[in-house]
């Protein structure tokens, strides 16, 4: 666990990099790993331990990154970075979620773990969305604002706003 000293130097060192960085980023554990320069995130964001947040490069630029304010994310949640990825303002995330904006290539000539990554695909999410705990949400998803998505869903296509989703796949349960 960080104490709030290793947090700032950690902070210092991510702005250094070329990270953009709101006031009030709290987390308590070594959370970032990637290219700096391609991460942002406004006031008030909270990170449990265990958070990652990778930011990696995908065709020789770095992926976007943003996070929006009074984000919380929750425990051992990954957020994983090759293109783009833009989550809006206070967005609730849930325990041991998945949230990626790229596939790994499976061409039937190479060996999986040996391919370059596959297709990309932004992924949004609007504001004042609930993602339950161990959600994943796949490349190309635009999640809508106020969306709830239930505990264990797999996102695969867009979710409309104010829409209470579950499932794998996520299906439309109702409206709020």
């Amino acid at each position: 666990m960080f104490s709030k000293l290793q947090r700032l130097r950690r902070n210092r060192k991510l702005r250094t990099a070329g990270a953009k960085l709101g006031k009030g980023l709290q987390s308590f554990d070594d959370f970032f790993a990637g290219v700096p320069s391609g991460f942002a995130c406004k006031s008030g964001v909270y990170l449990c331990g265990g958070c990652k947040i990778l930011v990696a490069a995908h065709g020789g630029k770095a992926g976007q990154l943003t996070i929006g304010r009074n984000v919380f994310v929750n425990h051992y949640t990954v957020i994983d970075c090759h293109y783009s990825i833009s989550i809006g303002n206070s967005v609730q995330i849930g325990p041991h979620c998945y949230i990626c904006d790229y596939d790994h290539g499976v061409a039937a000539d190479q060996v999986v773990a040996a391919q370059p990554d596959g297709p990309i695909g932004a992924v949004s999410v609007g504001d004042e969305v609930w993602i339950g705990a161990g959600v994943i949400v796949l490349k190309g998803v635009t999640i809508g604002k106020g969306a709830v998505i239930g505990a264990g869903s797999v996102v695969t296509h867009d979710i409309p706003s104010m829409a209470i989703v579950a499932g794998n796949p996520a299906r439309l349960l109702r409206m709020r």
